[in-house]
C-alpha cells in the first residue's frame, strides 16, 4: 500500500496528462462517428423515392426481417423495432441469404416525401443518419436522429482521361464544423428515447408507378440544399484544402 500514490496526501505531485477528476469530462466532446469511417455502422440512407436500412442494422435484429416504423414529428426521429410478418404497418426491411439477413432497398415513396416535406430536404439528395440502438424494459429498437445526417450531393468530376463521370460528395451539417461532436455532459440527454411519445408512421402506396427517378448532376445553390445549411470540410476538398 505504500507504493500507491495518493494524491490528496501529495498536494506537491500533478498529474501529467491526466485527469485531476471525472469532473473534468465536461470539458470533453463526444467524437462524432461521422467525422471517421464508418462504414459498419448501422444507418438508413433516405432517397426521395426509397430508403435502405445498412446490412449492420438489420443484423442487429436477425430473428426478424420485419419491422414497424415509428415517427417523431417533434423531435425529428425515427425509430424501428422488430415485429412480425402478420403486424399491422409491418415493413418488410431485410431478406434472408443463405440464412444471414441482408439489407434490401425499400420502396417508399409516400413515406420518403413525408419525411423529406418534414426536414426541408432537396429532393435530388442522398441523406444518411447513423442509428442509435437502445434497450428499454426490454424492448429492443433503434432511433435515428434526422437532424444529424450526412447529406451526399451528385457532382461532375472530371477524370484524368477527361472523362466526366457522376460522384457523389458528402457535405455535413454547418453547426458540425467547430464541433467534435455532442459535449459529454449532454451525450446520455441527447439520445435518449421516450418510446411513449412516439407516433406510427405507416408506409403504404396505391401506385404502381416504378418508374425510376433522376438524379441531376449539379451543386446546389445555398437556398435549394437544406435550411440546416451544410459545408464541406477544407480537409476533404481535391488537393488537401491548400488554397
Amino acid at each position: 500500500m505504500s507504493d500507491i500514490l495518493n494524491v490528496e496526501d501529495n498536494e506537491n505531485e500533478k498529474v501529467i496528462g491526466g485527469l485531476l477528476s471525472l469532473e473534468e469530462l465536461d470539458n470533453f466532446q463526444y467524437v462524432r462517428a461521422e467525422f471517421t469511417t464508418p462504414f459498419f455502422k448501422p444507418k438508413v440512407t433516405l432517397e426521395y423515392k426509397d430508403m435502405r436500412f445498412s446490412s449492420s442494422c438489420v443484423r442487429l435484429f436477425p430473428e426478424s426481417e420485419h419491422i414497424q416504423l415509428l415517427a417523431d414529428p417533434i423531435k425529428n426521429r425515427l425509430l424501428a423495432w422488430p415485429c412480425s410478418v402478420h403486424a399491422k404497418d409491418s415493413i418488410k426491411w431485410s431478406r434472408l441469404v443463405t440464412g444471414k439477413p441482408t439489407t434490401r432497398n425499400i420502396r417508399a415513396r409516400m413515406l420518403c416525401a413525408k419525411i423529406f416535406k418534414m426536414m426541408n430536404w432537396n429532393m435530388y439528395h442522398r441523406y444518411k443518419v447513423m442509428a442509435v440502438y437502445q434497450e428499454i424494459n426490454d424492448v429492443k429498437f433503434v432511433v435515428f436522429n434526422l437532424n444529424e445526417c450526412e447529406m451526399y450531393v451528385v457532382d461532375e468530376t472530371p477524370s484524368k482521361d477527361g472523362v466526366i463521370r457522376l460522384k457523389r460528395k458528402k457535405m455535413y451539417p454547418v453547426d458540425w464544423e467547430n464541433s467534435f461532436g455532442t459535449p459529454y455532459a449532454e451525450h446520455k440527454l441527447t439520445y435518449e428515447t421516450d418510446i411513449n411519445v412516439m407516433h406510427l408512421l405507416s408506409n403504404t402506396l396505391d401506385s404502381d408507378d416504378n418508374e425510376k427517378s433522376t438524379l441531376e448532376p449539379r451543386v446546389p445553390t445555398s437556398k435549394e440544399i437544406i435550411t440546416s445549411q451544410y459545408y464541406i470540410p477544407d480537409e476533404l476538398e481535391e488537393g488537401g484544402g491548400n488554397k
